[in-house]
């Protein structure tokens, strides 16, 4: 789904209302489309047919001649409230990690485990130089959302 991130908006709560604004709209249209028939078509053309666009994208250099479609992909994975164990190993943190490709070098993922939640930042060096900064600003971000909220 493509939606707005309004980076623009110094309220953090703000912010988050105008987020959630534009993921109704993109979730309203996915249900007018119909969620199984995308998902469907997801899961049978889009690793061929993906590989192939990106390849061909990248082959005509088209990324050089317009404008990305997105520059940014965010995901959100629910992930399990119970503990994992791995060899009788307790799995303290998941470090979530999603594709990058041309013209758009930053991913963001989060994902829930137990009481809570960990993020994973993957970018390309030469897009993103200074991922760390980004990445290390979250814990603020997320406390002055909290305060704004009154949580």
């Amino acid at each position: 789904m493509f939606a707005a991130l309004p980076v623009e908006i110094d309220d953090p709560v703000e912010c988050v209302r105008a987020i959630s604004r534009s993921m109704t709209g993109a979730k309203h249209l996915r249900d007018e489309i119909g969620g199984s028939t995308l998902e469907d078509w997801a899961e049978v053309a889009a690793p061929a047919l993906f590989s192939r666009a990106m390849r061909f994208y990248t082959r005509l250099r088209i990324g050089e001649r317009l404008r990305p479609v997105i520059n940014l992909v965010v995901s959100n994975v629910p992930g399990p409230p119970w503990p994992l164990f791995l060899a009788g190993a307790r799995l303290v943190a998941l470090h979530p990690l999603g594709p990058i490709f041309d013209d758009c070098g930053l991913n963001i993922t989060v994902i829930s485990y137990l009481d809570h939640v960990d993020f994973g930042f993957l970018a390309a060096r030469e897009l993103i130089p200074d991922l760390d900064v980004l990445a290390g600003s979250v814990p603020a971000a997320l406390a002055d959302l909290m305060k704004a909220s009154g949580a």
